[in-house]
């Protein structure tokens, strides 16, 4: 697989959610493909980043992911939306060579209701379909 269709993927993502889905891009990195939507179709407001990025080693995902975390307060404070969950979504070419799964989460939906939860999901574009199926479900996508 190379890069030029793992950005297409990620891109071709990023449309539908905005125009088909009603999505609204808040912040779109200028150093990288990352971005942020705000989604708030629902009765509560999400927060999702969305970070086109392969890793060699699941420790450069952990200092992504820490770097995410703290990124999403400044967002919630921004937005001033103080409650919303954060879904950082990696959409990875490649992933890790070492494990990482302990790392992030499993692409299923927040079973606690609460608020002000991070998580991360990986999604390799190798198995893309079957690992968005569960958050489509959980973000009620067309």
């Amino acid at each position: 697989m190379n890069d030029a269709y793992a950005e297409l993927r990620y891109w071709e993502l990023i449309y539908h959610l905005v125009k088909r889905e009603q999505m609204q891009i808040v912040h779109m990195n200028e150093d990288g493909p990352i971005i942020w939507l705000e989604d708030n179709r629902g009765k509560k407001t999400q927060l999702l980043r969305f970070h086109l990025k392969s890793y060699d080693w699941s420790r450069e995902l952990r200092t992504d992911i820490e770097r995410a975390y703290k990124a999403s307060d400044r967002v919630r404070k921004k937005l001033n939306l103080r409650k919303a969950n954060v879904v950082n979504v990696v959409t990875a070419p490649y992933t890790p060579v070492d494990s990482y799964e302990s790392d992030v989460s499993r692409a299923l939906p927040f079973t606690a209701g609460g608020q002000r939860q991070f998580r991360t999901v990986v999604l390799p574009l190798k198995e893309l379909e079957s690992v968005l199926f569960p958050l489509a479900t959980e973000w009620k996508l067309q």
